[in-house]
């Protein structure tokens, strides 16, 4: 099993902002803070992501986040001949956004290319735990662009976001870890 990545479609693309206009114009929108200028735009509708780049050389399905190792020993476990090593990015590794992480480049069975990535900030139960709240805030996000009721929303909001943020909260004041 995967151990809670989340995935996305990282395209080459010759204009970023040109690219990220046409995506907006479909219904996406650009996720705060995972840009970088001149080299991605990262955008979302409701849990799908979709990474822009400038001069990536393969285009491929990306899943971020979790134990790359495990996720690599259970897919090996099942389709033994797929490809690809761990490598492991340098603290030093200035040029890497995931200084510290780890990446697995494989093939899915069809030979269409994947890519498996991580660092530091994007494992254990922090991480979790932010994962799941922003699942439930894309969930919320996408109910209301279907045209979900706001009573819909309300309930959502009421029954399940807040009690889960106020335990992550209430959670991370009694163990010291940042909100």
């Amino acid at each position: 099993m995967i151990d809670y990545c989340w995935p996305s479609w990282c395209l080459d693309v010759r204009d970023l902002d040109r690219s990220a206009a046409f995506y907006e114009a479909c219904g996406f929108e650009r996720v705060p803070g995972e840009s970088a200028p001149g080299i991605r735009i990262v955008m979302r509708s409701g849990g799908m992501r979709l990474g822009l780049f400038s001069g990536i050389t393969t285009q491929s399905l990306n899943f971020r986040g979790g134990d790359i190792e495990a996720t690599r020993n259970a897919l090996l476990a099942d389709f033994p001949e797929m490809p690809g090593e761990l490598h492991a990015y340098l603290p030093d590794d200035t040029n890497r956004a995931d200084a510290g992480g780890v990446s697995w480049w494989t093939e899915d069975p069809d030979g269409h290319p994947v890519f498996f990535d991580t660092n530091a900030q994007e494992r254990g139960p922090a991480f979790v735990a932010n994962r799941i709240a922003t699942v439930l805030l894309d969930a919320a996000r996408e109910l209301e662009r279907v045209g979900a009721s706001a009573e819909c929303l309300e309930a959502l909001q009421k029954a399940v976001i807040e009690p889960f943020v106020s335990g992550r909260a209430a959670g991370r004041a009694h163990d010291g870890a940042p909100n």
